[in-house]
Formats: C-alpha cells, sequence, structure tokens
C-alpha cells in the first residue's frame, strides 16, 4: 500500500483532504474461449466468497437470467451457444471486504454447414464400429474413408472457410500433423491461426486469402508405421467483392493504464479500399441511435498520401481508463462494407478511501 494526500471538490465548493489506500494495478487475465454452434458454454468467477454479490456482462451490457442465459451461484452457463453469443464476458463479485472481476473472451466460430456436420459426425463412427478385436490388434495407420479423400484440388473464393479431414484408424491410435508445402504448419504463420478437431481429423481455416494457396499434408503415424495425404489449396479471388478482413484480427487487448497499445486490421480488396478505425461511445446513455446504428467516433481515416499499410493499424499511447471500449476497423470500397471489432480492457485499480474531513 501507499498513501497520499487527494483534494475532493465537491458541489458545495467544501474542500476535504483525504487519506486514500491505493492498491497497486493488477493486470486482468482474459480467458479465451473458442467453441462451435451447439456446443455448451460455461463461465465460473474464480476465487470469491459464498457471500458475494455478482453481475455478469457480455459486452459491458448487465446479462439477466432467462431460457438462453442461465445464471446460477456465481457460474453463467448456455447449452447450446450461437454465433452472435461470441463477445466480451464479465463476473463482476462484490463483497464486504473486497471486489473482484473475471473476463473471458468467447468465439463461436461458424461451423460446417448442417449437412456436412451430420456427414462428420457419421463418418466419425465408423471407428467406434471397429470391432474388439480389431482395436485389441497392433495395426498400423489406415485410412477410415479414404473415399472422402479423392478430392485433392479445392478451389474456393477468398473469405470462406476450408476444411481438409484425414480420418484414419490405428492401434495405438496415431497422432495427426499438418504440413504445408512439405514443412510443419504452425498457427503463427497465419494471421488468424487455424484450428484442429482431433476427434474430428480435421484441420479449419477460415476467411481464406491468396497466401493461403499451398499444397496441405496431412501426416499420420503410429509405432507401426504412418501414412499421409496432401490437399491442394486454390483461394480464387472475385474480380469484384467488398474488402475481405483477415478473422481474428484486431483482437481484443488488455492493457495496464498509462502503456501504449495497437489493434492491426489485415484487409484484402481490389479495387482499393478505405479504411477507417471507430470507436464506439455513448450518447445520453445509449449504444445504438434511433435508426438502429452504433455511436461511433472517427479515430482514423485514410488521408492522400496514406498507404492502407498504415491504415491497418491504430496505435494508441498511453491509454487511459476513457480509452477501454470497442474498437472497430471499418473497410469499404465501392462493391460494399466490411467490418471487424475487438474490445480494449483496462487492468483493474482498486482505490480505498481511508478518512475525510473539511478543514
Amino acid at each position: 500500500h501507499q498513501k497520499y494526500n487527494c483534494r475532493l471538490f465537491l458541489l458545495s465548493t467544501t474542500i476535504c483532504k483525504c487519506i486514500c489506500s491505493i492498491l497497486m494495478l493488477a493486470l486482468v487475465e482474459l480467458t479465451p474461449y473458442t467453441l462451435y454452434p451447439g456446443d455448451k458454454l460455461e463461465l465460473s468467477c474464480k476465487g470469491i466468497e459464498e457471500i458475494q454479490e455478482v453481475t455478469w456482462t457480455k459486452d459491458h451490457v448487465p446479462l439477466v437470467d432467462g431460457e438462453h442465459t442461465r445464471l446460477r451461484n456465481h457460474q453463467m452457463e448456455i447449452e447450446r451457444v450461437e454465433p452472435a453469443d461470441s463477445g466480451l464476458y464479465a463476473c463482476f463479485a462484490q463483497g464486504p471486504n473486497s471486489n473482484h472481476t473475471d473476463f473471458f473472451n468467447v468465439n463461436v466460430t461458424d461451423g460446417l454447414a448442417s449437412s456436412e456436420d451430420d456427414e462428420e459426425d457419421e463418418s466419425s463412427s465408423e471407428e467406434a464400429k471397429l470391432s474388439s478385436d480389431q482395436k485389441l490388434l497392433p495395426m498400423a495407420p489406415v485410412w477410415a474413408q479414404p473415399d472422402q479423400m479423392e478430392k485433392k484440388l479445392h478451389a474456393v473464393p477468398a473469405s470462406k472457410t476450408v476444411k481438409f479431414r484425414c480420418q484414419a484408424n490405428g492401434n495405438p491410435t496415431p497422432t495427426l500433423k499438418w504440413l504445408k508445402n512439405g514443412n510443419e504448419f504452425k498457427k503463427d504463420q497465419r494471421i488468424g491461426g487455424y484450428k484442429v478437431r482431433e476427434h474430428m481429423w480435421t484441420i479449419i481455416m477460415e476467411s481464406v486469402v491468396p497466401s493461403d494457396k499451398g499444397n496441405y499434408t496431412c501426416l499420420v503415424e503410429n509405432k507401426y508405421g504412418s501414412i499421409n495425404h496432401t490437399y491442394q489449396l486454390d483461394v480464387v479471388e472475385p474480380s469484384e467483392h467488398r474488402p475481405i478482413l483477415q478473422a481474428g484480427l484486431p483482437a481484443n487487448r488488455t492493457v495496464v493504464v498509462g502503456s501504449d497499445v495497437e489493434f492491426e486490421c489485415k484487409v484484402f480488396s481490389d479495387p482499393r479500399p478505405h479504411i477507417q478505425w471507430l470507436k464506439h461511445i455513448e450518447v445520453s446513455g445509449s449504444r445504438v441511435g434511433p435508426d438502429g446504428l452504433p455511436y461511433v467516433r472517427i479515430l482514423k481515416t485514410a488521408g492522400i498520401s496514406t498507404t492502407d499499410k498504415e491504415m491497418e493499424v491504430l496505435k494508441i499511447w498511453n491509454v487511459s481508463l476513457e480509452d477501454s471500449g470497442e474498437y472497430t476497423c471499418l473497410a469499404g470500397n465501392s462493391i460494399g462494407h466490411s467490418h471487424h471489432s475487438a474490445w480494449l480492457t483496462m487492468a483493474i485499480s482498486k482505490i480505498l478511501v481511508g478518512t475525510c474531513w473539511a478543514p
């Protein structure tokens, strides 16, 4: 603890001197959750006392107990999530001696079309159909559904989601590794990364761009052998389309007050896009106007000599509590507009007032 003398200016113009006990800043841990439509979401406030009162919010809007969102004993549950459930969740626990806050970044990604999901679920059960004798016997990897792997060349439009699958059987259960153009494919090699559904033997890349073109090889092996299969991906960029924004950008950020922060927004567009950075604000206590559109303040817009690369980054120096909130990267061209948003969350500073007296 550190002690400071401070002045409070009251409406009656009375000046008080207070001794304030200021607790040091504590960086908030932002826990990420990635789910698919239909998954169950369970969030829990940790490290709190039973007597504390808990308030849940989504994107800084209070949540209420209902059929879709269940609030129970410091927990929040959604039985079957939807893409609209994505956002920044927080629980605020207030007690007689302390306060506690947890933040959760929830992303519900669009899955396969229902028919494709059914095919995945059905084919994934093929492994379960193996007899007990087969599962007990040592077995080198073999493809479970080779007929579904015959299509090797996949040409898809830019901005679409691509999924490659290499389901295999073997005993012991084989491991799965993905290569791109013959080299190990690491998540940080692609902006927005990729997802692997281990139980489906599937790799998922969202919002593909021309740089995603290449050969993708699945390497499946156990101690008795190995097999591999290569898919060729060609990303077809339409001659005219609205701007494509890279999945996962801008990303939510949590920073300490007084530090610097930057948001990145990767834009792909032909013709050349016009890029703006916006901050969502409140007007008369509302974030949305009568027309249903959000209130925003333009932070950055392209000038005559501004390059697209410069516009793809928003930098904020010496951030303050007032800088917290939702930020949007808006890109438009003659065809249409696209936008992605992210939240800036401040580290929590707790101030406890000790004594106060009038001179």
